[in-house]
């Protein structure tokens, strides 16, 4: 029996190994034409558009931002790693903006769970001295939309509004090194 439990143990750790580094996995397609690209939710495909509202209530638009390399972050207040990636984020947004860099953040609940809304969004803003755009999800229609069931899950979205990265947490070397492809 205790072999048996072992041997299950490391079965399952295995499969959490290969999952978790193919979600890490950054894809090129460049060699694909824009027409043979799908619209869609997953490496590779062009990223699906969606409106929210922002930090002052306008209607923000994801196809306004075509063109330009853009980072969404989905995150919660109540997200200890979120709060922990905010400060990177907005190195990233401060070195790269000059560029055409766009960071967007999609905070969609508060600390106690609840829908996030304009007065949540500030709080963040303030607590962290964002700049980059910050928009909410009080519907969770975005959130359902990517299929976000980890956060804080981060996504890069290239010029040709291809995804080129797409994972939960914050690994800050591979998102500044498809950043730096994404940007020539």
């Amino acid at each position: 029996m205790k072999k048996f439990f072992i041997m299950f143990i490391i079965i399952v750790a295995t499969t959490v190994f290969i999952n978790d580094c193919k979600k890490n996995e950054v894809v090129d397609n460049s060699d694909k034409k824009q027409e043979e690209l799908v619209v869609g939710i997953s490496y590779g495909n062009i990223a699906t558009n969606f409106s929210e509202k922002d930090i002052s209530g306008a209607t923000f638009n994801l196809n306004d931002y075509k063109g330009k390399v853009i980072m969404l972050s989905f995150s919660a207040m109540w997200c200890g790693p979120c709060r922990a990636e905010a400060g990177e984020l907005m190195e990233l947004y401060n070195k790269y903006k000059e560029r055409g860099f766009e960071l967007v953040q999609c905070v969609y609940q508060d600390e106690q769970g609840d829908p996030a809304d304009e007065s949540d969004l500030k709080r963040w803003k303030e607590e962290f001295g964002i700049t980059f755009k910050l928009i909410s999800d009080s519907d969770y229609s975005t959130i359902n939309l990517y299929k976000v069931d980890l956060i804080p899950t981060n996504m890069i979205i290239n010029k040709d509004f291809v995804i080129k990265y797409l994972n939960t947490g914050f690994d800050k070397v591979t998102i500044e090194s498809v950043i730096l492809k994404s940007l020539k």
